[in-house]
């Protein structure tokens, strides 16, 4: 459920599938669903706060599409340059190639560098991440403070 902050402009939400069964193996359906309801409200970009440790909940969904030419659910790669992960300095893709446009030469396949986050982008979310560990005072730091500031 997303909870509206500041009205139009900052939701909040539990993690996908925190309150599920299966809170530490979440499935796809789950994820999916999550993603429907922030499109329902007009969410465009995602600031992801779950540790790594968190992240690993979400293993059942590791699968990529990966194609002759070295894209990856359509998108390459080399090519991203638009969404930031502050976890490792590195950019990601921020277009949706949505399946019926994407090579005909795709194969499913997992990869340890799919993850949550790459499942949000490919939907067609812009994605920033602050890693940031449970029950710490204060919650965020004075860095990440400001890396989450900078999106808005």
């Amino acid at each position: 459920m997303m909870t509206e902050v500041i009205p139009e402009t900052l939701y909040r939400a539990s993690r996908p599938g925190r309150h599920s069964s299966t809170p530490y193996n979440v499935t796809e359906t789950s994820v999916e669903a999550w993603e429907q309801d922030a499109r329902d409200v007009g969410i465009r970009t995602i600031i992801c706060l779950l540790s790594p440790t968190q992240l690993e909940y979400y293993q059942s969904i590791l699968h990529t599409e990966t194609s002759q030419d070295g894209k990856v659910n359509g998108i390459d790669k080399a090519d991203d340059s638009s969404v930031h992960d502050e976890s490792s300095g590195k950019d990601g893709p921020s277009s949706f190639i949505p399946p019926q446009q994407r090579s005909s030469s795709s194969v499913l396949s997992k990869s340890s560098s799919y993850s949550l986050l790459e499942h949000y982008r490919v939907a067609g979310f812009n994605v920033v991440h602050v890693p940031a560990e449970d029950y710490c005072q204060p919650p965020l730091s004075h860095d990440q403070l400001l890396t989450i500031y900078e999106v808005g």
